[in-house]
């Protein structure tokens, strides 16, 4: 895998205005509009490596999985340390920030999802008051939609899943809510005309 750092030509602590300078730097010099293969080559490279790390989360993530190996390859092999030990130690300190990363990131998912399914739930339940007095039927009709409408924007489903099967059920079931959430507001509606 490419070392973005060293693509970019910047060191590993660089903050984000060092980051943006030197990618505008490395895309004029590598500006496709000659047309010479490997100048394209490089500036896709240098796009790709700014990509990356000019986005935080991306960028933390990138550290936590590669990013940092190349530093600490350097500074192992500068100091008389077992490297190997130095390399397992480091990778289950890695893959622990990255398990609390993920785990953070998760939580702030479900807080999201669980907000967005009450502004629903509070919009379907005075909509339900408004059209049949009955808030409590609407507010679960608004749940019902809000959280299959969020659960896609804010989670990777397909992770919680070992298998093919119970990611299609899963989907199943949250299009059965979303449909169950609209056909009662449907019903209220038609109720009302008729």
């Amino acid at each position: 895998m490419d070392d973005h750092y060293k693509i970019l030509g910047i060191k590993h602590h660089a903050s984000r205005e060092e980051i943006k300078k030197a990618y505008f730097g490395m895309a004029k010099k590598y500006h496709p509009d000659s047309g010479d293969e490997s100048e394209i080559q490089k500036f896709h490279q240098v796009a790709r490596a700014y990509k990356i790390l000019s986005d935080p989360e991306a960028k933390k993530i990138y550290d936590l999985s590669v990013g940092t190996e190349y530093k600490e390859v350097a500074e192992a092999k500068t100091e008389s340390v077992d490297y190997s030990a130095h390399k397992s130690k480091r990778a289950s300190y890695r893959d622990d920030e990255l398990k609390e990363f993920y785990q953070n990131r998760y939580k702030k998912a479900v807080f999201r999802v669980a907000l967005f399914a009450l502004f629903f739930g509070f919009f379907g339940g005075m909509t339900g008051a408004f059209l049949n007095d009955r808030f409590s039927w609407g507010f679960v009709a608004g749940i019902f939609i809000g959280v299959s409408f969020s659960i896609h924007q804010n989670f990777k489903i397909q992770s919680f899943f070992r298998s093919v099967k119970g990611h299609q059920y899963f989907r199943i079931f949250i299009w059965l809510l979303f449909l169950s959430g609209l056909g009662y507001f449907v019903w209220l509606v038609v109720k009302d005309l008729v």
